[in-house]
């Protein structure tokens, strides 16, 4: 009998490994397929370099090591790595703290909550062209006229001088960029057990501590996704300056994002891809380690980690 029930486990042992392999192959063919295999070529093409006849040569590191050396030499790459970690230390704090504020605020039917969810999920709908024309108007045309008439102040448009240009855009960011974190946040709170906030609306609990002892735990794992995602694309993030600028954009107002996508732009052959090929191959490993540490540490700290 205990043989039996010995190898009934072993099966069963079995069987629930051959699934769960099954669930992870399809994940793991994509990565594959999508990523690895896509851009295999880009990693080869950091050590190559493209001559004028058209023809690839294998330099080793010679493309990072004039790559070490720009930003060493370059102001525009300390201007980009400036404006790239500025740009999302302002998403994780003021983009992720508005967005919970007003996903709480929706989802506890205040007044008006209606409005404020049609209102800043609307970005996510519109072609960005328009959002770009509307911003660009308000922001030069809207505002100084305000403030001139008003305060009789000589105030010029927000995008006519390089001090406010990068605020501007940070501004910008967070308003087209609260659609989709208020709906999953939202989505996230609807999920909270109704007597899981009776008994403590019962027990006198405030609105400040009911989302910072309830609802902040129980959505805590789509706050890790969101940071995660946040640092993924922490390089990549051009913080709207083509689209505003096109490529005309000043050195100080570089994001790291922008530089790599102005070296493709700009180029006028291949030439210039080995050393963009190069430079994205970094910031992958710097991301890659980022996103693992922190994934670690957010894991580390998950307040309802042992109780899901």
């Amino acid at each position: 009998m205990k043989n039996v029930t010995n190898k009934t486990q072993q099966y069963n042992k079995r069987i629930r490994l051959l699934q769960y392999c099954i669930f992870l192959a399809f994940p793991i063919l994509q990565f594959v397929v999508f990523y690895i295999i896509v851009n295999a070529n880009s990693f080869l093409l950091a050590f190559k370099q493209y001559e004028t006849d058209g023809s690839m040569t294998f330099v080793g590191f010679q493309n990072f090591k004039q790559l070490f050396y720009d930003m060493k030499t370059q102001l525009y790459f300390s201007a980009g790595l400036k404006n790239t970690l500025l740009a999302y230390v302002f998403s994780l704090i003021v983009g992720m703290s508005t967005g919970l504020f007003f996903s709480y605020y929706i989802y506890k039917k205040r007044f008006a909550h209606t409005f404020f969810k049609v209102v800043l999920f609307a970005p996510s709908v519109i072609s960005s062209l328009v959002l770009v024309t509307v911003f660009r108007f308000f922001a030069d045309g809207f505002i100084p006229a305000f403030f001139n008439k008003v305060f009789d102040a000589n105030m010029l448009g927000l995008f006519s001088e390089n001090s406010s240009i990068i605020p501007t855009l940070l501004v910008y960011s967070l308003w087209i960029g609260l659609g989709t974190p208020i709906m999953m946040y939202v989505g996230a709170m609807g999920n909270i057990s109704d007597s899981v906030i009776e008994a403590a609306q019962i027990d006198g609990v405030t609105p400040l501590k009911e989302f910072a002892y309830i609802v902040l735990p129980q959505i805590f794992p789509t706050i890790t996704v969101f940071i995660s995602t946040g640092i993924a694309g922490i390089f990549s993030n051009q913080l709207n300056l083509f689209s505003f600028f096109a490529a005309q954009a000043s050195h100080e107002n570089y994001t790291i994002g922008y530089l790599l996508y102005l070296k493709v732009y700009r180029s006028t052959g291949y030439i210039d891809y080995p050393y963009a090929a190069a430079l994205g191959l970094i910031v992958t490993v710097i991301t890659a380690i980022l996103l693992v540490t922190v994934r670690t540490i957010l894991k580390r700290i998950d307040p309802m980690g042992d109780k899901r």
